[in-house]
């Protein structure tokens, strides 16, 4: 594989379409530090002369990302990207049931379009495993961010108790709610 055949930035989104996660690297070698849905770390490095070099887990990715791509690599990616979010969202719903995690409120009718929440999000070294994923209205999911669980599950049972008495088919605004972010704990 030559250096003009690695697009690192389409690589890395390929690799979080399949539900890995990219990692920070770990010295002024590595091009890309990942891991796999499976757990799994692959790496991909340049050396002194600018010639790529990859572990056997990045190696073998990086030959199923050209075969998966044709190299048409962005339209394939956001397909890709596209059918593990409905495949990530059917497994959660059946899993989870139908109600945002955070607020309650049912998301299978046109209101409330489901996102996938990560309890520990990927910008803080999360991953696409589903045990730190849920399903969240948008609201909900744009109101914690980044925030870290135990402030997620503060949010949870503050909107909850605002909303104790709104039957879950009702829609609630949530957004409002989780913008205010009223008596939620600091």
């Amino acid at each position: 594989m030559t250096s003009s055949a690695f697009d690192r930035d389409t690589f890395a989104e390929w690799i979080v379409a399949q539900g890995g996660t990219v990692q920070p690297g770990t010295n002024e070698w590595e091009v890309l530090r990942y891991r796999t849905s499976s757990n799994e770390t692959g790496v991909v490095y340049r050396n002194k002369k600018g010639e790529l070099s990859y572990t056997e887990r990045s190696r073998a990715d990086l030959a199923k990302f050209l075969a998966d791509t044709n190299f048409a690599p962005a339209e394939r990616v956001n397909r890709l990207k596209a059918e593990w979010t409905a495949k990530t969202r059917a497994i959660l719903l059946e899993r989870d049931g139908p109600g945002c995690v955070f607020c309650g409120q049912f998301l299978d009718r046109g209101e409330l379009r489901p996102t996938i929440e990560h309890f520990h999000a990927l910008a803080k070294t999360g991953n696409n495993h589903p045990d730190n994923l849920a399903l969240a209205c948008e609201g909900c999911n744009g109101a914690v961010g980044n925030d870290p669980v135990v402030k997620k599950i503060a949010f949870r049972d503050h909107v909850r108790s605002l909303i104790a008495d709104v039957p879950p088919w009702q829609v609630v605004d949530t957004r409002a709610l989780a913008t205010a972010k009223i008596g939620v704990p600091a």
